[in-house]
């Protein structure tokens, strides 16, 4: 079993003789990180990014490196806490998962580090950094992330509601400020990101190596988000972009933030929906009809009839608007969500009454709101726990 030891001795777990402290880079704690080693790492972050290797990028990026360098130090810590471990199998699956995504198998790509004066270990070691963090956050933190259906289905019930919203299509890259004292160095990093992109790097590609946040491992993919789930710093940056543009820096609570829009679109007539719809014979006495309509308070209720009426009760799954045609169209449109309709038809025709609900569980509008409440959820876990980890450490920068 590969140990956390092994990253703290592979980045210098041991006293610092005074005659090699100009070559210190970090201190954490009694374990050291070299600017040889930081160099190493900056290597591997502008080729595994794709940013052009020049000295102004490389100096602009060397906080964020060394940032993340100290992360892993206190991350490898908390997992040799919890006496957890990786295998060498799941080290080299990792390492193959890296290959794989530069489009190389696990030894073309070493080959292509050694070629480029990057030791493979520093791969190894920033990989073996990540699996312990993930398996720390599955054991101490996803078991603390409970979203209730009743939370998803308000949600989705908000987005319903919106009227004249627009839906943004997001990525995002947020470098935390971890020190005062480097909000300039930070800023100038992620602006350093930001013209990386513009000239050709891929914005998934700088997210997966440089970004601080929960998304990081989806290429920083927020998905679609409704405008006003977003803070009043992102709205802002969203405002004069068009679709397919970089944002400029954005300052918010605890860092730095880019964002791409990928993509827009207006609410209306675009958020998936579920129309209930429940039918009676002509014959049926309205004042039925009425008693059952003043008892459909929501959507479960009306399921619950619509199962109870047996072939006269339907539900049409994740439709949109542009689906409907004819006169229920103009019905839906005027629907206010988990609320029933007039009853409709009557004389020679059937009675109907409409309702329209969120998209039931399992559907793909309902599981990406459940993961957008719980990776907020998380990410804000995740960042107490990552400042309480500083605030208990000795942390010196040399830069």
């Amino acid at each position: 079993m590969i140990r956390p030891l092994a990253i703290a001795l592979a980045i210098g777990a041991v006293t610092i003789p005074s005659a090699q402290a100009q070559s210190v880079a970090g201190l954490v704690n009694d374990q050291i990180i070299t600017l040889r080693e930081l160099n190493a790492r900056t290597t591997l972050a502008v080729l595994a990014s794709g940013l052009e290797d020049t000295n102004e990028n490389r100096a602009s990026l060397q906080v964020a490196v060394l940032q993340e360098m100290i992360d892993e130090i206190l991350r490898a810590n908390e997992a040799e806490r919890l006496d957890l471990s990786v295998t060498p199998e799941e080290l080299d699956s990792a390492i193959a998962d890296v290959a794989a995504r530069q489009g190389a198998s696990p030894d073309e790509f070493l080959n292509y580090l050694r070629n480029n004066g990057v030791s493979p270990d520093i791969l190894k070691n920033s990989i073996l950094a990540q699996i312990l963090w993930s398996k720390v956050v599955q054991r101490q933190y996803i078991p603390q992330i409970a979203v209730r259906e009743s939370e998803v289905e308000a949600e989705l019930l908000r987005t319903l509601s919106l009227n004249n919203e627009r839906l943004y299509r997001l990525s995002e890259i947020f470098v935390t400020v971890t020190n005062p004292a480097n909000e300039k160095q930070t800023e100038d990093a992620i602006q350093r990101l930001r013209n990386a992109i513009l000239q050709g790097a891929l914005f998934s590609r700088v997210a997966q190596e440089f970004s601080h946040s929960v998304t990081a491992p989806l290429g920083g993919s927020l998905g679609w988000l409704p405008g006003t789930s977003l803070s009043k710093e992102r709205r802002l940056a969203l405002e004069t972009l068009a679709i397919g543009e970089i944002s400029e820096p954005v300052r918010e609570s605890g860092g730095w933030v880019i964002l791409w829009l990928e993509d827009l679109r207006d609410t209306a007539g675009a958020q998936p929906f579920n129309l209930i719809r429940l039918s009676w014979n002509p014959e049926t006495p309205r004042e039925d009809i009425e008693d059952v309509h003043g008892e459909l308070g929501n959507c479960r209720d009306a399921r619950t009839t619509a199962e109870n009426l047996g072939d006269n009760g339907r539900e049409l799954a994740d439709i949109l608007l542009k689906d409907i045609s004819g006169p229920i169209r103009d019905i839906v449109r005027t629907l206010k969500p988990a609320t029933a309709s007039p009853i409709y038809g009557g004389g020679a025709e059937p009675f109907y009454i409409y309702m329209l609900c969120p998209p039931d569980r399992g559907s793909p509008a309902w599981e990406n709101t459940y993961n957008r409440i719980a990776n907020a959820r998380l990410d804000s876990l995740l960042r107490n726990l990552e400042r309480r980890l500083r605030r208990n450490a000795q942390i010196e920068v040399r830069l």
